[in-house]
């Protein structure tokens, strides 16, 4: 699991894995506890806005013919992918019970 972290001292330095960028005082990072990778947390950001630009269908939102055509399809999109990844998220309660999800 990813742990968001912060570079604390001003001596102290951590080197992102995926990037190669050298973190230094004041920067943000995510640690996996069970390899020890570091990875820049603003790496991590960009990989998961690239990954949703990716995954996103622009097929039904460019067969629109004006803007509010275009905006109410927008946000027909946007609810699905809502209701698509609800459940998916962590709850807080169960994570401080202990639990899975």
């Amino acid at each position: 699991m990813l742990h968001l972290k912060r570079v604390q001292y001003f001596n102290e330095w951590v080197r992102c894995k995926v990037s190669g960028r050298i973190l230094s005082w004041g920067d943000w990072y995510y640690e996996d506890d069970e390899d020890g990778l570091i990875v820049c947390a603003l790496e991590y950001k960009k990989m998961q806005q690239e990954r949703k630009e990716e995954q996103w269908d622009y097929s039904r939102i460019q067969m629109a013919e004006n803007e509010r055509e275009y905006k109410q399809r927008l946000k027909e999109l946007e609810r699905e992918h809502i209701k698509k990844t609800l459940l998916d998220r962590q709850m807080a309660a169960d994570k401080a019970r202990g639990g899975d999800k």
